[in-house]
């Protein structure tokens, strides 16, 4: 029953006068209040993801399922979540990426060093040479 009646408050709330969109660019100040308790929960939910906390994430995805939430917008809170689980698997894509390429180059600049440090002592100097030939 208590979502129903959100669900009617915020329809009711969506139809704002002429005089406060000239004041919001064009919005009403529930709709841009939505807008941002909507786009705090995506916030939080790649946050969650990112940090691996399991209870945030659980909480995000159950608001963003939610009546509540369909009741402030008409896009699909799936849809949301499903997107914010794309770019997280891409973002952990790249960083995997990342490491192993940095990892690569850190082993190519040890061999380098170490191949440098054995030549320069393998390489006696002139002066070097002169005293063990006498």
């Amino acid at each position: 029953m208590g979502d129903l009646t959100y669900t009617r408050q915020w329809k009711h709330i969506h139809h704002s006068t002429s005089e406060d969109n000239d004041l919001f660019d064009g919005f009403s100040p529930w709709v841009l209040l939505a807008n941002a308790i909507i786009t705090r929960a995506a916030f939080d939910l790649r946050s969650a993801l990112a940090y691996n906390n399991e209870d945030l994430k659980n909480e995000c995805m159950q608001f963003l399922r939610s009546e509540y939430m369909q009741s402030m917008t008409d896009v699909d809170g799936e849809y949301i979540i499903q997107r914010i689980m794309e770019e997280h698997r891409e973002d952990e894509r790249k960083r995997q990426e990342t490491m192993e390429n940095d990892a690569k180059s850190k082993e190519v600049r040890a061999d380098s060093s170490v191949g440098r440090r054995v030549s320069e002592v393998s390489r006696p100097d002139s002066a070097d040479l002169e005293l063990v030939v006498a």
